[in-house]
């Protein structure tokens, strides 16, 4: 009988997050309202922040940080950890051409990590 060993491969990928340096506010569409926010990650199409308020479900507003003023739509937004007047959110932009790592990217707001997967 024959034994089968299998081997755990790690391959090492190399992953971004968004620096601690970061930070960003919301600005409503009418622009009478500010929220700053400090982002946690980004991906393509979507950011995710800590807000000090609730933001609601469906909300537009346009997302600045640094020079970069983008349009967004609010996707969640959820108390964090339990923490009063702390929230996590998350936006997403609609328009396809706009990739928000590569505008992070430029702005030098990501940070590179170094990460293990396959365990």
């Amino acid at each position: 009988m024959s034994q089968l060993r299998i081997r755990s491969k790690r391959i090492e990928t190399r992953r971004f997050r968004v620096s601690g340096r970061a930070i960003g506010r919301l600005v409503s569409m009418s622009g009478d309202r500010l929220i700053n926010v400090r982002p946690t990650d980004v991906s393509r199409r979507g950011l995710g922040f800590i807000a000090r308020e609730a933001l609601p479900h469906g909300g537009q507003y346009w997302l600045e940080i640094d020079e970069a003023r983008l349009r967004v739509e609010v996707t969640h937004c959820q108390s964090h950890l339990g923490i009063e007047s702390m929230y996590q959110c998350g936006v997403f932009t609609r328009d396809p051409d706009i990739d928000l790592e590569q505008v992070f990217a430029g702005l030098g707001l990501l940070e590179e990590v170094l990460q293990a997967d396959g365990f």
